[in-house]
């Protein structure tokens, strides 16, 4: 069962029909929300699929954002270290903390979308010289979870390669990508932080699935998807 039905559903599609699972992907989409109405609507609907299902184990998506210090009194980052205590200890739920997850969205605040838009139609943005992001590609997620769900003892991963990317390159990468040059200005500020990816690294190694795991294969599939 999948609850949602954004880019992290739909990524999920070929687990729909696992009956052991409820993989919870709907809830508060926009890391920079600070309303309290959406964030009560996702616990209320966590804990009533909790109730209705108390023998299924659930899958929930959290961010990788919960270890960068400049994000930790965001409302977005407090709500999901929320959720996760409740979830870890109730020893029934799988926590995936995701990066950017990149994929064929409409979502126009989605990141590698935002850059497409504003690099194709020549609008002007802030570039933040010393930001980094970690990238992960969203044809690779339904895999990821799968690994992981063959680990009975594991309780939370961060479904993350280690490819943390300054800002100014990813640009550089979608230019290159399109024939075609941002225009922006150059802010000198940023936020980097380091996730720990070695768990999800290790798992993987034992996955016949290939994942595409450099911000150029990602950015690359990401153009290719657009222009189908």
């Amino acid at each position: 069962m999948i609850v949602g039905n954004g880019l992290v559903a739909r990524s999920c599609a070929s687990l729909k029909d696992r009956e052991d699972l409820v993989i919870f992907a709907s809830g508060v989409a926009n890391s920079g929300e600070k309303l309290e109405d959406p964030f009560n609507r996702e616990w209320t609907l966590l804990q009533e699929y909790m109730d209705r299902f108390p023998d299924k184990k659930f899958v929930y998506f959290s961010t990788c954002s919960v270890f960068d210090p400049s994000k930790s009194s965001t409302a977005y980052v407090q709500f999901k270290r929320k959720v996760e205590a409740l979830l870890l200890e109730s020893k029934r739920a799988l926590v995936v903390r995701l990066p950017i997850l990149v994929g064929p969205t409409s979502n126009p605040n989605q990141f590698c979308n935002f850059l497409y838009n504003q690099i194709t139609s020549g609008g002007e943005f802030e570039l933040h010289t010393e930001a980094e992001r970690y990238l992960f590609w969203s044809g690779d997620l339904a895999a990821a979870i799968s690994a992981a769900l063959t680990q009975s003892d594991l309780f939370e991963i961060n479904v993350c390669h280690p490819n943390a990317t300054s800002v100014s390159r990813l640009v550089e990468i979608m230019e290159e990508g399109l024939g075609q040059k941002a225009r922006y200005q150059k802010v000198h500020k940023g936020d980097r932080y380091s996730v720990d990816t070695q768990r999800f690294e290790t798992l993987i190694e034992k996955d016949n699935h290939r994942y595409l795991q450099s911000p150029e294969e990602i950015i690359t599939q990401f153009l290719t998807d657009k222009n189908k």
